[in-house]
């Protein structure tokens, strides 16, 4: 217990409980779901890790999900959102993605949404109602951080499925469309294992398309932290947001056009280098690997589409200072792992970097081969002892045979001759340096 008022809060809040229990096992739906199926759906769009076997790939693979739950199985308040809201803005949460909305206009909610600071994406609901005419809260608010998110289907077209559901569209309440017409996610396991486990399914609506513009927001935003979320009064006319980053860069269809404000479809894509963020095209190190002192050199190609690139440097990643050229040599003088990067700035203020790791190392020698001619016969018996060694960084400074009978071991060749003056096995050892 923190004391914040939520004891025991390890993962998030459940307001419609008021308890820490996030997950529900036994709670259902009116058609026998798990209730926390839609939630854990929408996560799995925002955040599902890659690269490890299973299931399905979130929008940004390090995002930090905070559940906040207000809604139980026939509903959920008002007041309980605002007091999740007002949570995860104490929390510190950047971007709030919420896959509900309903009921009529409450300017608490509205003012709740305005004061949390955060970019709040919401859906835009799934009657197939002009919101322009039909408003869908919180969606419809004219909140400066709001997003409102309509669905499209694989086929490229607003999601139209008659006699079922279509999604919600507004000229001036919906600002853009994003995937939501057949979205395979991550669900709870049904029944709920005892041992952890992972299930997965389809799922449909504007619901489905909101986490998709919040895992965007929250990707860009971890890219570009000093990136304000949205426009505030004090901002200047030409100053970028992550908002503008995201509404600027959609794909604008004839579909789209006259049913949201942008006219398209979210491109992530485009948003992450459409604003003027610089792309580092190539990043070249020669050689990758040595023995110190290891000379490198260092080349750097990159471009923007907006602007120009006013600054650029190397960080060699062994503490010496910047060089500020598109090529350059560097030499490591110690044995280390090190990660040289090379960073670009835009006029727009945006910064990339990209990097490579350079393995500076003092490798052992190698003994090729060893031979000893004859191996066999009666004492008194000469052997003759051939090597081949090498040590790729450089030259074997040191050999020395131990014949393992006890005389004196012999240096300075790889191709000494021996004399067993007594019957018995030995067993001779070369060692290099």
């Amino acid at each position: 217990d923190d004391g914040n008022g939520y004891i025991d809060d390890f993962w998030g809040w459940d307001f419609f409980h008021d308890d820490n229990t996030v997950f529900d096992p036994n709670e259902r739906t009116m058609y026998g779901h798990l209730n926390d199926e839609h939630g854990t759906h929408c996560a799995g769009t925002i955040g599902a890790l890659s690269n490890n076997g299973k299931g399905v790939v979130g929008i940004n693979w390090n995002a930090k999900i905070m559940p906040l739950k207000f809604i139980g199985p026939e509903g959920g308040y008002t007041s309980h959102a605002i007091l999740a809201l007002q949570y995860a803005a104490d929390k510190g949460a950047q971007v709030a993605s919420c896959s509900w909305g309903g009921g009529g206009h409450d300017q608490s909610l509205k003012d709740a949404i305005e004061a949390c600071s955060m970019l709040v994406v919401c859906a835009a609901g799934n009657t197939g109602d002009n919101t322009d005419v039909n408003p869908h809260y919180p969606s419809s608010y004219d909140s400066e951080n709001i997003i409102s998110v309509a669905a499209m289907m694989q086929n490229e077209m607003p999601c139209q499925y008659t006699g079922w559901w279509s999604t919600c569209y507004g000229l001036e309440t919906v600002d853009l469309f994003a995937p939501g017409g057949y979205i395979l996610s991550t669900i709870p396991p049904d029944p709920p294992p005892t041992e952890p486990g992972e299930a997965y399914a389809f799922f449909y609506g504007t619901s489905m398309a909101t986490p998709h513009v919040s895992g965007a927001a929250s990707l860009l935003r971890s890219l570009y932290p000093d990136i304000p979320l949205y426009r505030t009064p004090s901002m200047g006319e030409g100053d970028a947001t992550i908002k503008d980053m995201i509404l600027d860069s959609v794909e604008i269809l004839p579909q789209y056009e006259g049913k949201v404000l942008t006219g398209g479809r979210l491109n992530l894509a485009d948003a992450l280098v459409g604003g003027g963020v610089p792309i580092i095209t190539s990043i070249e190190a020669t050689p990758e690997r040595g023995r110190p002192p290891l000379v490198v050199s260092f080349r750097a190609t990159a471009e923007t589409s907006r602007g120009e690139i006013v600054d650029k440097w190397w960080d060699f990643g062994d503490a010496s200072e910047a060089v500020r050229e598109w090529e350059t040599t560097h030499t490591y003088e110690k044995a280390g792992l090190y990660d040289a990067s090379f960073h670009v700035l835009s006029t727009v203020g945006f910064e990339s970097s990209k990097a490579v790791r350079i393995d500076v190392f003092f490798s052992p020698p190698v003994i090729k081969s060893i031979s000893a001619n004859p191996w066999a016969g009666s004492a008194p018996l000469t052997v003759q002892f051939t090597a081949v060694a090498e040590d790729i960084d450089g030259k074997i400074v040191t050999t020395e045979w131990d014949f393992g009978d006890g005389s004196d071991p012999v240096t300075g060749t790889l191709t000494p001759r021996h004399s067993y003056e007594a019957d018995g096995e030995y067993v001779a050892t070369l060692t290099v340096v």
